[in-house]
Formats: structure tokens, sequence, C-alpha cells
């Protein structure tokens, strides 16, 4: 394996990471603070939980425990997580839709 696409996609996935992690502080800051750490603790459990098991269990799993540490608690959490879900599908289709429409081949 080529060491410099290993890195460079450690690079891509890590920024993705990030970008969620402050996405996911956007929503939550309108009704009270969070850490960056505990959110990016929160999420790396739920990426491996999705990993591991099917059906996207890692997201219930996020949402419980960031719900521990939040006053608004796990459903509020989850809340979060469902509208994250939502805008990850409307970003995939406005890109699919940019790419793939002036083609044709839709």
């Amino acid at each position: 394996m080529n060491i410099l696409m290993f890195l460079a996609a450690l690079a891509v996935i890590t920024l993705g990471h990030f970008f969620r992690i402050r996405r996911w502080k956007s929503f939550i800051s309108v009704y009270e603070d969070s850490h960056d750490s505990d959110l990016m603790f929160c999420t790396g459990i739920g990426y491996l939980v999705d990993n591991v098991l099917p059906f996207h269990v890692g997201d219930i799993v996020r949402a419980a425990i960031i719900g521990k540490k939040l006053k608004n608690g796990a459903a509020f959490s989850l809340a979060v997580i469902i509208i994250d879900r939502i805008l990850d599908v409307f970003v995939v289709a406005f890109i699919y839709g940019t790419i793939f429409l002036p083609q044709g081949k839709i």
C-alpha cells in the first residue's frame, strides 16, 4: 500500500469527522454548550459501533453517551442526529444532481 495515499485518506477522514462534529455542535449550541472533546469521543464510539453492528446502532449509542453529558438528554441528542442524517441525504442528493444532471445520466 502506498503510504502517501494512506495518509491522504486518513487526513480526509479526520477532516470529515471534524466537520461532522462542528455541524453537530452548531445544532446543540442553540440550547446549551458542549465540549468538542465530548462530541469527538461520542462520534468515534458511534463509528466504532457502526462498524461492528448493523442498522446505524452507533447513532443510538452516540446519542445515549452524549445524552448523559448534556442537560437536555438523550432524546434531544437523538433528534439532532436524525436531523444531521437528513441533511446528509440532501447534500448527497445535491452533489449527485450537480454531477450527473448536466451530463444527462439521470
